[in-house]
C-alpha cells in the first residue's frame, strides 16, 4: 500500500511539473503606437512602441529558433542623452534611425570644420572688400546639444564654437588707423600693394532649428551669437623696394554680434550662407559696413 502511495504522489509531482512548463503567459497592449515584427532565420522578434496611457513604454520579445531558447526583454524609457562624435561610423547609423525613436532625448555632439568667404555690405565709398581673397574658418560646434521631441523629424540645438572672419582688400586703399580712429585711404604715392585686412575673432554661439527630410538631407537655420573678443588690423606693402608690414589691435569694435544662419547638409557635408544685420566695428570710431560669408562645413 504504502508503495502504491508513493508511486501516486510521483506521477502527481511529474505532471504538476509539467503543466507548470507548459504555463502560457499572456501579455495585452492596448493601443499601441507601434508593433515591429523581425523574423529571420534562426530567431523571431516582437517590439512595441508606447501603449494606452504609456506613450514612452517599450517592449520586446525574442524567441531564439535556433536553440529554442525565449528571451524576453522589457524597458520603460523617458528622456535619455546620448552622445555623438562626427566623421565616426556609428553616429551615420544612428543618424538613419533617429526617426524611429518614440521618445524625447537629447543628443551630445561635436560638429566638424569650415572654410568659407567672407564680404561686406553697405560699405562706405573707398571701402571695396575682395571676397575672393578674404576667408572665414570656424568650427560650428566644438561641442552641441540637441533636443529631439521623439518621433518627429524637427530638432532644436544650441552649441559654442570658434569662428575667425578676414576681411581684406587688395585695391588702393587701405585700413588707416589714426588714434582711435580707423580710416579708409590711399597707399603711399609709389607702392606695391599686397594687401590690407581686418581680422576678427570670436566665440560663436549657433542656436539653430534643424529638420530631416530624410536619412541624408538636412535643413539648418537660425541665429548664431558671437562674442567677439579681439580685432587687429595688418596691412602689407613694398616702397621702393623695402617691404612694409603695419599691425595694430583694435580697441573699437562691436563685442557682441548676431548672424543669421541657414545651411543645407547633404551627408554631413553642408553648404552654409552666414549674414550679419550688426555693425561689425564701432561707427564711432570706424567705417560703417556689414557682414556676409559663405562656404561649406565639413561634419555639420
Amino acid at each position: 500500500m504504502k508503495k502504491k502511495i508513493s508511486t501516486l504522489i510521483a506521477l502527481a509531482l511529474l505532471t504538476t511539473s509539467a503543466m507548470a512548463q507548459q504555463e502560457v503567459t499572456r501579455e495585452t497592449f492596448l493601443q499601441p503606437n507601434e508593433v515591429i515584427i523581425e523574423n529571420s532565420s534562426d530567431s523571431l522578434s516582437i517590439t512595441i512602441h508606447g501603449r494606452q496611457g504609456e506613450p514612452n513604454f517599450h517592449y520586446n520579445h525574442t524567441v531564439v529558433l535556433a536553440q529554442n531558447e525565449v528571451v524576453v526583454t522589457r524597458e520603460r524609457r523617458t528622456d535619455i542623452i546620448e552622445f555623438n562624435i562626427p566623421f565616426g561610423t556609428k553616429k551615420k547609423k544612428e543618424k538613419k534611425s533617429r526617426n524611429n525613436y518614440n521618445y524625447p532625448r537629447i543628443e551630445g555632439t561635436m560638429r566638424g570644420f569650415g572654410v568659407g568667404f567672407v564680404d561686406a555690405l553697405e560699405t562706405p565709398a573707398g571701402m571695396s572688400v575682395d571676397m575672393g581673397a578674404s576667408y572665414e574658418l570656424m568650427a560650428p560646434s566644438i561641442f552641441e546639444w540637441a533636443w529631439y521631441p521623439g518621433r518627429s523629424s524637427f530638432n532644436l540645438s544650441i552649441g559654442i564654437g570658434l569662428n575667425w572672419k578676414n576681411y581684406r582688400m587688395t585695391d588702393r586703399n587701405r585700413f588707416i588707423p589714426e588714434g582711435d580712429d580707423i580710416l579708409i585711404g590711399p597707399y603711399p604715392e609709389g607702392a606695391a600693394i599686397e594687401f590690407s585686412r581686418l581680422k576678427v575673432f570670436s566665440w560663436m554661439v549657433p542656436m539653430l532649428m534643424s529638420y530631416e527630410f530624410n536619412d541624408w538631407v538636412e535643413l539648418r537655420l537660425g541665429p548664431v551669437v558671437n562674442i567677439n573678443t579681439h580685432a587687429s588690423l595688418k596691412t602689407r606693402y613694398s616702397l621702393n623696394g623695402d617691404g612694409k608690414k603695419e599691425t595694430h589691435d583694435l580697441q573699437h569694435y562691436n563685442r557682441l554680434t548676431v548672424d543669421l544662419m541657414g545651411a543645407v547638409c547633404i551627408k554631413r557635408l553642408a553648404y552654409y550662407v552666414k549674414y550679419s544685420p550688426c555693425e561689425v566695428l564701432d561707427i564711432d570710431y570706424a567705417p560703417s559696413f556689414k557682414g556676409i560669408s559663405t562656404g561649406l562645413i565639413l561634419g555639420f
